[in-house]
């Protein structure tokens, strides 16, 4: 349906509306009918409507033709994002053109907007819980062996909630909490090997190696399966090999152990002070924003306003200023103007090199 709509034409998309409209006030009417038989086959076999069983199978029977009208809804909802001006000539509830409907135009406008609010609340539900699913299934451990069968059911014992089933808010501190006992984190680290488990989960077992003591101890797999980017395990080794990993307090190993990003690393690296002396593994990781971090490392005070700026507007200081839309140039210019002149002209030098 969506490639089809990507490549209609607007007539073409009108005819269709009208198609779904007349099939969805079809359904809605044979829903009708339906529901009546159903209303008198349960009143012939005895049950009174206002009944528990029967109010139950009728919402059961509502439920099933609802999903009918709201799959038509739903494509009508995909026609209208490409030609929403159609909105006010077709009318939803019917396929009729308004034009032709006198006297009850208007209503059919609003009519229209009752259903594509409908449609549209039903999508934003649907993502959501997509989104959700999608979230709960990547925190979700699941390993074949008898070994990781035993690691898997530990993980996913600590991290979901028991009685929602949702990941549990503070699920870092839950992990890092249970695994002081070492049988739990030996029956739980070979969790990190789990190639589908979310990479910020991984992220989760790794803070409580380091916040335990686990971490020095482990197999060079185990951390490798934890640090999981070529990026973040170069970094670690430069930063192991030259004992400055020992050196690094807690909350600077978990600001590494975060840095799920090239750009993200090379900020971290900045913010803790080690530029200098890991600048060629910094180069190496290729960021957009290098030119403008190399400069920032020389004003500790530019560096502290560059960091209290929107997360937003530090990525768009890195984009090529020739592919940002409108709204972006303008988010752009006005913290241009805000900032502080020192900062202006490091702005402005990264821009120059785009």
């Amino acid at each position: 349906m969506n490639a089809d709509v990507a490549n209609a034409t607007e007539e073409e998309a009108k005819l269709w509306l009208q198609s779904l409209g007349k099939q969805r006030q079809i359904a809605q009417q044979n829903a009708t009918l339906s529901r009546q038989e159903k209303e008198k086959y349960l009143q012939d076999l005895g049950y009174n409507l206002d009944g528990e069983f029967a109010k139950k199978f009728l919402a059961a029977w509502d439920e099933i033709n609802s999903t009918t009208v709201k799959g038509f809804d739903s494509q009508m909802e995909t026609i209208l994002k490409k030609y929403p001006e159609l909105q006010n000539e077709v009318s939803l509830a019917n396929g009729q053109l308004i034009s032709s409907m006198g006297d009850y135009a208007d209503s059919a406008i609003a009519e229209n907007e009752k259903i594509l609010k409908s449609a549209s609340d039903l999508s934003r539900e649907l993502a959501s819980n997509a989104e959700k699913n999608a979230e709960k299934i990547s925190w979700t451990a699941s390993e074949s062996s008898k070994a990781g069968k035993k690691a898997a059911q530990t993980w996913n014992d600590l991290v979901f909630d028991e009685k929602t089933g949702e990941v549990k808010s503070n699920v870092a501190e839950v992990v890092t909490e249970a695994t002081k006992d070492s049988l739990t984190w030996n029956n739980l680290k070979l969790v990190v090997h789990d190639a589908d488990l979310d990479s910020n989960a991984k992220d989760v077992i790794g803070e409580a190696a380091i916040a335990n003591g686990w971490w020095d101890g482990m197999a060079w797999s185990d951390k490798k399966a934890i640090l999981q980017d070529e990026f973040s395990i170069t970094m670690y080794k430069a930063l192991e090999d030259s004992g400055k990993w020992a050196e690094m307090s807690f909350d600077e190993k978990k600001a590494f152990l975060y840095s799920n990003t090239p750009e993200v690393m090379a900020e971290t690296m900045l913010n803790l002070g080690m530029w200098e002396q890991f600048q060629p593994q910094i180069k190496n990781l290729n960021v957009e924003n290098y030119d403008l971090l190399n400069a920032l490392s020389f004003s500790r005070t530019s560096l502290n306003e560059y960091n209290a700026l929107d997360p937003e507007v530090k990525r768009l200081i890195a984009e090529d200023p020739a592919t940002l839309t409108v709204s972006q140039s303008k988010k752009m210019l006005e913290t241009y103007n805000s900032v502080s002149p020192e900062l202006k002209k490091i702005i402005g030098r990264q821009y120059k090199c785009k």
